[in-house]
């Protein structure tokens, strides 16, 4: 009786173990993933590696997690140039433009305020060009050709 009652002891005991370490592992992964880094520094390398790679539009909204997550940090100026520039690159001209607008106005004596102005001029020549032109036709319907084979 003894070897009966300790064998259906340890396969409970055995399943308990193997729920545990099926169920707790994910609830602490997932808590994890959410939480930004632990320093400014880890954040901006994270965000530059992303760039790095051509993956721009998630670089610039690492860049921008980095603003919010370190106000204080020592690499807000740089991040926010980054964030332009990724913008720029992954052709989001209009964000790209504002971004170097709003960076100029907050960094106006860095050296990169020229660069920044150089780079917004050049968001707002690409929107241009990315913008259809007005028709100079307005209001007038526009006609469609058709073709009529037989």
């Amino acid at each position: 009786m003894r070897d009966g009652r300790r064998g259906r002891m340890f396969k409970a005991g055995s399943w308990l173990l193997i729920l545990f370490f099926l169920f707790v592992p994910a609830r602490y992964s997932s808590a994890a993933q959410s939480a930004p880094y632990f320093t400014d520094l880890g954040q901006f390398n994270y965000a530059k590696f992303l760039m790095d790679e051509g993956d721009y539009r998630t670089a610039a909204r690492e860049f921008g997690r980095l603003i919010e997550s370190f106000p204080g940090s020592q690499l807000i100026g740089e991040a926010q140039f980054r964030m332009a520039e990724a913008y720029l690159y992954s052709g989001e001209y209009r964000e790209a433009e504002a971004q170097f607008r709003l960076y100029i106005s907050n960094f106006i004596d860095s050296p990169f305020s020229i660069v920044a102005e150089i780079k917004m001029r050049e968001a707002r020549d690409k929107l241009k060009k990315a913008s259809p032109p007005p028709s100079s036709r307005a209001g007038t319907p526009r006609r469609w050709g058709v073709r009529w084979t037989g």
